[in-house]
């Protein structure tokens, strides 16, 4: 069995007067997020206002994970990708969950690149509603993550999560895949 890039729980995160008791049981989520690149080696990352990330998201019941990731993509970015291969995965316990149920997060992380013109985002999330899309070179990303990493507020709980694992995935690629 692969090991996950990064084991993140709240503990990991958070000091210690916000962690909550653990639940009795977590719901399994499998989740998905892509480095997608554009022609000139430039690779997205979708912007609101309270954070810049790579795009991807929750993986449906009848879909793979590279369906997913199209569909994501296609979604977040408005555009069509070819997915070429997994580059890991990270193993998240989000137990302090208050929006939520508890759950353990499996994201697997994908590269890839978009295939015809670049669109516009098609999401129709409330939560969504006004992202863009951002194009940045590898290391300017990692550097905009960082940065991120010391901004973020705790209350802002699945952002916390997301920024950590995310910016491991960009790293994991830079060393190994570049």
């Amino acid at each position: 069995m692969r090991k996950p890039l990064i084991i993140l729980r709240d503990e990991d995160i958070f000091p210690k007067e916000m962690l909550a008791t653990k639940p009795e049981s977590l719901i399994e989520r499998e989740r998905v997020k892509g480095i997608m690149f554009d022609d000139k080696r430039r690779l997205a990352l979708v912007c609101t206002a309270r954070s810049k990330l790579l795009p991807g998201g929750g993986v449906e019941k009848n879909e793979n994970l590279f369906e997913a990731m199209e569909r994501e993509c296609l979604e977040e970015m408005g555009c069509e990708v070819k997915v070429e291969k997994e580059i890991g995965f990270s193993d998240e316990y989000r137990t302090r969950n208050l929006t939520r149920k508890p759950s353990r997060q499996i994201i697997h992380c994908f590269v890839g690149r978009i295939v015809g013109k670049k669109g516009k985002p098609q999401t129709t999330q409330d939560d969504e509603l006004g992202m863009e899309v951002e194009w940045h070179i590898l290391d300017n990303a990692i550097a905009i993550l960082e940065e991120q990493i010391g901004t973020i507020s705790f209350e802002s709980y699945h952002l916390c999560f997301n920024v950590r694992a995310q910016l491991v995935f960009l790293n994991e690629y830079k060393q190994h895949h570049v």
